[in-house]
């Protein structure tokens, strides 16, 4: 995991899933996949915005299912 790299999260953000891992080689998939979680599990939603919550996951669930699987279980 790569949680407290701020130059990696920067990057994970603004490249696809494969542009990020074609970028760190050394990585693997469930290193990415475990610190997009750990990232979504920091997030603290309030109840009020619980909407927009289950618009962050259903967005989640469309671009990339194997995480949104990987998440929810």
């Amino acid at each position: 995991m790569f949680i407290d790299d701020k130059c990696k999260i920067s990057d994970m953000i603004s490249l696809s899933k494969k542009e990020f891992l074609e970028s760190y080689r050394y990585l693997t998939e469930e290193e990415y996949n475990q610190t997009k979680k750990e990232i979504l599990k920091s997030l603290e939603f309030p109840k009020h915005s619980e909407e927009e919550y289950n618009q962050i996951i259903g967005e989640l669930k469309q671009d990339d299912y194997k995480l949104y699987k990987y998440l929810i279980e």
